[in-house]
């Protein structure tokens, strides 16, 4: 494997970004090829020379028969002059600086995003990051930047992927990236193209079978994501296969095994068992999930496997013919080393069927397997980790050259993407392989749902032991479905809640956290009573108060209509000692006092509607009060 480096980096996003302001890359070679004369200021070089020259200034490895192209069109449009199989630049004067501080402004961003990087893996890591650290951490991203992956990157690749979706609103940071992804499918397609003319066509018949996977994806089982990663390649292999007028077929055909059709009928039928409540659905499987979504009886569940069938044929996606892969023992791949070599990483039944996989392509190509990918004839299209690392063995390969028997969707879509000239299309329609955040999103949802997967198998283990009640284990089991997010779903917002899913996967953990939580409810009960205990006795006390000074009113307002009352009959007696006269006579006098004294009494018979009247202001007064309380 190469080494990667910035100055790598930001020739491929230059190369990109040049391709999309020229549109033809045979011209954006020709730049490349004329700035290695300026930057050498050497005038006069050889092919073989330039070759050496662009790898040595922008660690570009491209074919002498490329540069040989590139240095005819150069030579056609008068830019350099041939003599004795040498090349000499006709203009001396050729401008570098425009060309070297495009480079420049580059190699500045790429490591301003490293710095970032560093910084960002400090922070989730809350640790200071030595310069051991430091280079792994930035050989992994180089490494994740070229599609490298390895098993030991997983790590890495969890933060990274988290510090890509954490800046995916930078519209800067996000645009070099994917230049720079653009710019390696462009040169990768160069090492298989000298031909330029060929460009913007496809010739050769390929039939490409589709696990499992990629099925689900095909009819969008697996998110919004899958299925336009999917839809992406699928456009190229439409589009190749409407272009040839002249031949009634098909070039590519999209096939899938019996295997793989035995693979989703038991998808299925576990469907129906957790539709029936027979099984429980795996809080990490998402496609089951969407499956079962909206199902309530068994019938539910067999319209949609109907349904899946019928997307696939319209798709043009067929069941292959099963043949008798085993009758010609030079191509069986099933060799009992092999799985002796993987039996420590993989289970049998896996290196099994990926083996016997191998061994029907094998047959399908006749064992001819020194080839392109254009020209290979017969090739799976899988996302399953075991097949790509199997297939990848020198054991079976038998050489470094062969073609591969299986690949991955970013690789097919790429490199259909480059022979149907899409990256120097002046439309272009950027396809999602080349998105750095879309790869992101997808590589922390994996990581997200194999946290989960076993985080569910040891709930099922405890269970079983009865380390954990049937409450918990509900409880946990419904927060693993929560867990779980399609790609889609993840964003800047809520990073932190799958890096938290992928870090922490202690059951005890959360059997920690959930008695802590009712140790809280509990306290929070407690303290809540005694508050409301606290704050009852206050509102009493406040009440009592304010019905000591109704009550005090009241009293007050009775006291001043007794002594009202009491001081009438003075009154009255003082009223008429001042308007008798020498005329008028006791009898007189006792006849009016009598007569005023009848018209008194007559009043107490309102005594009772008095004091009523007094006892309803006070309530309504009282209520009045206690309002405020």
């Amino acid at each position: 494997m190469k080494k990667i480096t910035n100055n790598f980096l930001a020739s491929l996003a230059v190369f990109s970004e040049l391709c999309n302001s020229d549109g033809e890359l045979i011209n954006i070679i020709g730049e490349f090829t004329q700035s290695v004369f300026a930057l050498e200021k050497q005038w006069t070089l050889d092919s073989s020379e330039i070759t050496h020259l662009l790898k040595k200034h922008f660690d570009f490895d491209i074919p002498e028969a490329v540069i040989r192209t590139a240095l005819i069109r150069l030579k056609d449009l008068k830019i350099v002059n041939k003599v004795s199989g040498k090349y000499t630049l006709l203009n001396k004067k050729y401008d570098i600086k425009n060309f070297t501080d495009k480079l420049d402004l580059q190699e500045k961003l790429q490591h301003q995003i490293q710095e970032d990087l560093i910084k960002y893996y400090e922070v989730i890591s809350k640790k200071k990051c030595d310069e051991h650290t430091k280079q792994k951490l930035i050989s992994s991203f180089l490494d994740y930047l070229m599609d490298n992956g390895t098993k030991e990157a997983d790590y890495y690749f969890t933060i990274i992927s988290s510090f890509l979706i954490e800046n995916s609103k930078k519209t800067i940071f996000v645009s070099s990236l994917n230049q720079i992804k653009e710019g390696l499918v462009l040169l990768e397609g160069l090492k298989y193209t000298s031909d330029f003319s060929s460009l913007g066509h496809w010739n050769n018949e390929l039939t490409i079978y589709l696990d499992t996977e990629h099925l689900f994806n095909a009819v969008g089982y697996n998110g919004e994501l899958y299925q336009k990663l999917f839809d992406d390649f699928y456009s190229l292999v439409k589009e190749i296969n409407v272009i040839p007028s002249k031949q009634p077929r098909k070039l590519i055909h999209l096939k899938y095994f019996g295997d793989t059709r035995i693979e989703v009928e038991r998808f299925f039928d576990v469907a129906a068992r957790i539709i029936k409540r027979e099984e429980n659905l795996s809080p990490d499987n998402i496609a089951m999930a969407e499956i079962c979504k909206g199902c309530t009886d068994i019938s539910d569940i067999i319209f949609k496997k109907t349904k899946f069938y019928e997307e696939l044929t319209t798709r043009g996606i067929t069941l292959q013919d099963d043949v008798d892969y085993h009758s010609k023992h030079e191509y069986n791949m099933e060799d009992q080393e092999l799985f002796n070599k993987y039996n420590d990483k993989y289970e049998e039944h896996v290196i099994a069927s990926t083996l016997y996989s191998f061994t029907k392509i094998n047959y399908l190509r006749k064992g001819n397997n020194r080839t392109s990918f254009e020209a290979c004839k017969h090739i799976i299209l899988t996302g399953k980790a075991a097949s790509m690392v199997l297939s990848m063995d020198l054991e079976i390969k038998n050489q470094s050259k062969d073609i591969p028997f299986v690949t991955n969707i970013y690789f097919v879509t790429n490199r259909l993407w480059f022979k149907m000239n899409k990256g120097l299309s002046k439309s272009k329609h950027n396809i999602t392989s080349l998105d750095t955040i879309a790869k992101a999103r997808i590589v922390l949802s994996a990581q997200v749902d194999k946290s989960i997967e076993k985080k569910y198998e040891s709930l099922q283990i405890q269970l079983k032991d009865g380390k954990l009640s049937k409450a918990t284990a509900e409880n946990y089991y419904k927060e693993l479905r929560e867990m779980s997010k399609r790609p889609e779903e993840i964003s800047s917002e809520n990073i932190g809640e799958s890096l938290n899913v992928i870090f922490d996967d202690d059951i005890e953990k959360y059997l920690r956290e959930q008695s802590s939580l009712r140790t809280e409810v509990m306290e929070g009960r407690i303290a809540k009573e005694q508050l409301k205990n606290i704050a009852w006795k206050e509102v009493v006390k406040n009440k009592n108060r304010k019905k000591t000074i109704v009550r005090r009113l009241y009293s007050l307002s009775l006291v001043l209509i007794l002594l009202i009352a009491c001081i009438i009959p003075v009154n009255i007696i003082l009223f008429i000692n001042f308007i008798k006269t020498s005329n008028d006579t006791l009898l007189s006098i006792f006849g009016l006092i009598l007569t005023i004294g009848i018209e008194i009494l007559g009043l107490l018979k309102y005594r009772n509607k008095i004091i009523l009247w007094l006892k309803k202001i006070s309530s309504s007064y009282y209520l009045k009060l206690i309002k405020t309380i």
